[in-house]
């Protein structure tokens, strides 16, 4: 059977008041004054901090709105790629460990964390689907981003709109809510995916066409999306029901 999961009997921590202080061991003003300093270590060490804080099996009830705002300003401005990666991991420990607690938090993150698909360091990029990948499988129900996710697919960077369907592929074997939620997916997202498989770049269509089989594995089988998979043309539908065998 499955492993027990920490979660459920663990005690929650509480890492909130340990923000307002200075870290103990560390040459390292309190989290909220080094999140926004000018020198790029000190806003490393504080993101660190917070990533170890977060790297727990259950935290405590709390209000981590300002956390998520500081982790999306990180992640939407921060020059320094280690910043940005370190941001981005301790945004999928809290997910992990916060769980619903961090569902708003999360859905505040994704759209720059999508848009930042687009870049280059791909440790960056690798970090980013681990966190995306934590999002779906503690925070949100992957349908309920259509929108975010939607805007992604259309992005004026090819990259970014490839990513994030190889996210997609992946997270919709993850769904929270199962076979039922796999089928709302495929009247509220799956249009926009099966547009990306006409895309000008070839990696797009190819993630495309790995989404829909991903959609459509979860969604019980070709039969589910069999509807929205007509507007594709014939060699598109051949490739997808080899890759939904």
């Amino acid at each position: 059977g499955a492993l027990p999961d920490a979660y459920e009997y663990a005690d929650p921590e509480i890492i909130l008041e340990k923000l307002d202080k200075a870290p103990p061991d560390k040459e390292q003003p309190k989290f909220w004054d080094a999140i926004v300093s000018t020198k790029w270590k000190e806003r490393l060490g504080a993101l660190s901090q917070l990533k170890e804080l977060a790297d727990c099996p259950k935290l405590a009830p709390g209000d981590y709105g300002d956390v998520a705002r500081a982790l999306k300003k990180v992640v939407t401005k921060d020059a320094n790629i280690a910043c940005v990666g370190e941001a981005v991991a301790a945004a999928g420990n809290l997910a992990r460990s916060a769980r619903k607690e961090w569902s708003r938090e999360a859905r505040i993150m994704l759209p720059g964390m999508l848009d930042k698909l687009k870049d280059k360091n791909t440790s960056v990029v690798a970090r980013i689907h681990d966190a995306l990948l934590q999002f779906v499988r503690h925070c949100f129900v992957l349908g309920d981003a259509t929108e975010e996710v939607a805007a992604a697919l259309g992005h004026k960077v090819p990259k970014v709109a490839e990513q994030t369907l190889q996210w997609v592929a992946l997270a919709s074997g993850e769904l929270l809510g199962g076979r039922a939620a796999a089928l709302s997916l495929v009247k509220t997202l799956l249009p926009a995916v099966v547009k990306c498989a006409d895309a000008a770049t070839p990696d797009v269509r190819a993630a495309a066409l790995e989404a829909i089989a991903g959609i459509a594995r979860a969604a019980g089988g070709g039969k589910a999306v069999a509807k929205i998979i007509d507007a594709l043309d014939d060699a598109k539908k051949t490739e997808n029901r080899g890759t939904l065998q």
